[in-house]
């Protein structure tokens, strides 16, 4: 019995809510085309704003030549950004371009995705432009240094290598010449250090060479591009949002609206 008059007290509540939202509907639809006309108008005021990307290569000789974090930094550097802001018509100061910049990594792979967002396309593919020509400037500079070390070591691996190769060959015919000397073991013992030492070289000479040519420059692989369509305001999603809101505050509305007039008609 007392669960039979519990499910009829409470389909009365749910009956009165609706006779509420019915009661009051004018009130929800005035605040609910209130919220979605607003949004609208903040759509069509609101500047568009552009997304502009490109992606820059990290230099490596058999390894990356600076971290992924310390490429980042080098980016977002007052040396790398000031020459960019006074080149592109000092539009920004380096905080707000700071700001503006955003520096990802592309994992398990030597790039990296610059990007920045502004109400003028050119203007940002200029600073992005910039950005790169001043940090790849700077990474080459780094990238060089090391190519001419790497350089002269297999130079001189080379003329070590055939340094020993001539000993070997010195051993060799003195062997052949001196089968029966007391020096014969000694010489056969040398010649196998001389052609171990060989090898070493050799392979050292190899991995070097590899390494010079699996390197790679620091450089733009892919260079900004004029978007088709801006990113901000996001129209739909504003729509929805203005919707979603006005039709909550249009429900708080009309129970306060109806709370408010009872109390006054039993005060």
């Amino acid at each position: 019995m007392s669960n039979n008059s519990q499910y009829h007290e409470d389909e009365i509540d749910l009956g009165s809510y609706i006779k509420v939202l019915i009661k009051r509907k004018a009130t929800i639809i005035v605040i609910f085309t209130i919220c979605v006309i607003s949004a609208a108008l903040y759509n069509f005021l609101a500047p568009n704003v552009y997304k502009v990307e490109e992606t820059v290569r990290i230099g490596s000789i058999g390894g990356y030549l600076i971290s992924k974090e310390e490429a980042m930094k080098e980016i977002r550097s007052r040396d790398v950004l000031e020459p960019v802001i006074k080149q592109t018509g000092e539009h920004f100061t380096i905080s707000e371009l700071k700001r503006k910049l955003d520096v990802e990594e592309i994992e398990n792979t030597p790039f990296l995705l610059v990007s920045i967002k502004h109400t003028d396309p050119d203007l940002a593919i200029a600073v992005l432009e910039g950005i790169a020509k001043n940090f790849i400037g700077k990474g080459n500079e780094l990238y060089q240094q090391r190519i001419s070390l790497l350089e002269e070591q297999i130079k001189d691996l080379e003329e070590r290598k055939v340094s020993v190769e001539k000993g070997i060959n010195d051993l060799q015919y003195r062997l052949n010449s001196n089968i029966a000397s007391t020096d014969y073991p000694l010489m056969q013992d040398t010649l196998s250090s001389y052609e171990r030492f060989y090898s070493n070289l050799a392979s050292q000479l190899y991995s070097e060479k590899l390494r010079l040519l699996d390197s790679k420059r620091f450089e733009l692989f892919e260079p900004p591009i004029k978007p088709e369509k801006p990113v901000e305001p996001k129209k739909k999603q504003n729509i929805v949002i203005g919707a979603i809101l006005g039709l909550m505050l249009g429900v708080f509305a009309a129970f306060f609206k109806e709370f408010w007039a009872r109390s006054m008609s039993q005060g």
